[in-house]
């Protein structure tokens, strides 16, 4: 049961989401049913095949203006009537206890936090699919330990309304729409103090890209806005790596090996060996990741150049 001082808002910006957002919705249902729980769903391009697959849940529509899920998740907060926020996303199914699992920790642990949980396979996902979710959720599996972490994807989070103002809105201007929004969020909080705890029991499933293009492209986004989100910010594992841009970007190629190496090592160290057999194509991610390093990183620079 949900405490009855809590409520509880659910946002899922979504975008080109039909095939994956009854899936969602059908996740969420029980859980709306057993508490005081609002979901809103932001369509983020205004698709009348997404309105339409929503009608019948008990969830609200609202309209997006486009931007991506950074504005989605703002459009979707503002909306919203929750004490307590939870993100996630239109390709992914929460589980059972998702919303008790959050909870529990945000009664533990108090304000000025951030809960993340953990995101796992569908089962019989296909091999591209696979390769995405070996490379994309490494740090963030259930079977990795819970504790304090500098960062955590946004398809499975949690915040306070009042922690969420007082760090301010998702960043709308990153120069990717889609990928490090929430890292960038997150750094704003480390730096007021707050912090973010890996919640492994809070499980949500993730459709992961089903195609080599739709795997690279993932990994290429995430590599594009990497060094303008962790070189200012405390939400690095190795933050001071990506304090220095230019070197990381000459050395682009070590990178990717070493990027590899460490992904397949923390499944490995998982019990998980499939990754290990799947080392070339996981490569393959990585070197799309650092091509979008690349290419980013001398955005970032020459718009650093601009300003001075």
């Amino acid at each position: 049961m949900i405490p009855s001082t809590i409520s509880i808002s659910v946002i899922i910006p979504a975008r080109d989401a039909s095939k994956t957002l009854i899936g969602t919705l059908d996740s969420l249902v029980p859980l709306v049913q057993s508490g005081k729980v609002e979901v809103i769903v932001v369509n983020d391009a205004g698709e009348k095949t997404l309105a339409d697959i929503a009608t019948p849940y008990p969830v609200t529509v609202i309209d997006g203006n486009g931007r991506g899920p950074a504005s989605a998740r703002n459009i979707g907060v503002q909306r919203s009537t929750g004490s307590l926020l939870f993100f996630t996303d239109a390709d992914c199914r929460v589980s059972p206890n998702w919303l008790k699992a959050h909870i529990s920790v945000h009664e533990r642990l108090g304000e000025m936090l951030m809960v993340g949980g953990s995101i796992a396979s569908l089962a019989g996902a296909p091999f591209w699919a696979r390769c995405d979710h070996y490379c994309s959720w490494y740090n963030v599996h259930p079977s990795q330990p819970r504790g304090w972490v500098p960062n955590h994807p946004g398809a499975n989070m949690s915040v306070t309304r009042s922690t969420l103002n007082r760090v301010g809105p998702f960043c709308e201007d990153l120069p990717r729409a889609g990928v490090h929004e929430d890292t960038e969020w997150q750094g704003r909080l480390l730096q007021q103090g707050g912090r973010i705890w890996f919640e492994p029991q809070a499980v949500v499933w993730h459709v992961d890209r089903g195609n080599l293009v739709g795997f690279l492209h993932h990994n290429y986004r995430w590599g594009y806005n990497c060094l303008v989100v962790k070189a200012n910010a405390p939400v690095s594992r190795f933050p001071w790596l990506f304090r220095r841009p230019p070197i990381l970007m000459i050395a682009s190629l070590p990178f990717a090996i070493v990027h590899t190496l460490l992904t397949v090592h923390c499944w490995v160290r998982a019990g998980k060996m499939e990754p290990l057999f799947l080392t070339p194509f996981l490569f393959l991610g990585r070197l799309a990741y650092a091509g979008g390093m690349v290419i980013g990183g001398i955005r970032t620079l020459r718009k650093k150049r601009e300003k001075t």
